[in-house]
């Protein structure tokens, strides 16, 4: 839409027209990421990055107006013509509708990610306990990062039925789903697909618990798409297990195989200073109702001396096998083991990650090392 940043700037000048104390601007996240490899005998540095810009005013009627940007190139984005910041969301919330325990919400763009873990800290205040594996860390050139299960994208309403509060919630989301586009230029959004998506949540002291159901109307299925998942959470001292589990997108006419599972399980041992955390995933063939083009089955073992969320200085070392059958829709049935030895270091407000990445398999001498710098900040 050639007039899309007009109005873009327009919403931003009228959000931020309203009295200052109406509203916050903040960053919530900011994360870059640097590789550094030798190609071709030449050694280079690719990074990649990605910035939201988040505007919220007001706790009756809560509205929220999100930016983002995201690069896969950093070293071309600045040489680009196309406008950096982009539109990601929108929103408008009532809160205690009706002076019910009920939210009503009304959106356009991205939403909520359903079996992420995010929403315990963001709804309940929980210590944030998602899984740290799919990440730009451990995929440092994919499209894929397999954040949650699922994610809210359209244009629709939401209601959130607050059960207990801080403890309980179940929410249904209704809205014309914005997965569906034709890639460009110019990028086509196709409208009039459908979809639902009731979700359930139990937040607990030592348990968390999230699941959901969801349903899509599309012309490519004769009987839409169905998805569904499932997260669950316990600690206990020095012992966690984290469990997501659920299927991205299925289809009645299509045959149903272990290929559609989204799976990831993560038992985690913290001794003191020391940690143990094996994570095993199992990559779905489809995720966001899209085909990966690939299929793997990952197993990460992370062996962690010092305490990076209290330490100033902390690190580990990595191992990483992953069993790749398919890879951009071609088959390749090959086994890839990575060493990583890393390094963590806390500054005010960043969290920074320096790893050196071994290939030990398939090996190839010039192509052996890679280094990564990693950078997390919060606003």
């Amino acid at each position: 839409m050639k007039h899309g940043p007009v109005l873009l700037a327009a919403l931003l000048a009228a959000w931020l027209a309203a009295p200052l104390p109406a509203a916050e601007i903040y960053v919530p996240a900011l994360e870059l990421c640097t590789l550094g490899r030798t190609e071709g005998g030449v050694f280079g540095l690719h990074s990649r990055g990605e910035l939201d810009l988040r505007v919220e005013g007001g706790y009756k009627f809560g509205g929220r107006l999100v930016f983002g940007f995201f690069s896969d190139s950093l070293e071309t984005a600045a040489q680009s013509t196309e406008p950096l910041l982009s539109f990601k969301a929108v929103g408008i919330r009532i809160r205690d509708l009706f002076a019910l325990p009920l939210d009503f919400a009304y959106f356009l763009g991205e939403q909520d990610t359903f079996c992420s873990g995010e929403l315990f800290d963001e709804r309940f205040g929980a210590y944030p306990f998602a899984s740290r594996y799919p990440s730009w860390l451990h995929f440092p050139e994919s499209s894929f990062l397999y954040e949650g299960i699922h994610t809210v994208s359209g244009t629709g309403f939401g209601l959130d039925f607050k059960l207990k509060k801080d403890v309980a919630l179940l929410s249904l989301h209704l809205y014309q789903d914005g997965h569906f586009v034709e890639e460009g230029p110019p990028l086509s959004f196709e409208y009039g697909h459908w979809s639902a998506d009731l979700r359930a949540a139990l937040n607990l002291s030592k348990v968390k618990l999230e699941a959901f159901l969801g349903a899509t109307s599309a012309a490519q299925s004769a009987y839409g798409y169905y998805r569904g998942g499932l997260l669950f959470y316990v600690a206990d001292q020095s012992v966690e297990f984290l469990l997501q589990a659920g299927i991205p997108r299925w289809a009645p006419e299509e045959p149903f195989g272990i290929d559609r599972l989204y799976l990831l399980v993560e038992p985690r041992v913290r001794l003191g200073a020391f940690s143990v955390v094996p994570t095993f995933f199992w990559r779905p063939s489809y995720f966001l109702l899209k085909s990966t083009g690939e299929q793997a089955f990952d197993i990460n073992l992370d062996f962690g001396i010092g305490k990076p969320a209290e330490w100033p200085l902390a690190g580990g070392l990595e191992g990483n096998f992953v069993y790749q059958t398919k890879e951009e829709g071609t088959l390749v049935n090959e086994l890839r083991v990575r060493l990583s030895p890393y390094v963590q270091f806390i500054t005010p407000g960043v969290l920074w990650e320096v790893r050196l990445n071994a290939k030990i398999l398939p090996f190839d001498a010039g192509d052996l090392l890679e280094v990564l710098i990693a950078v997390k900040a919060g606003f």
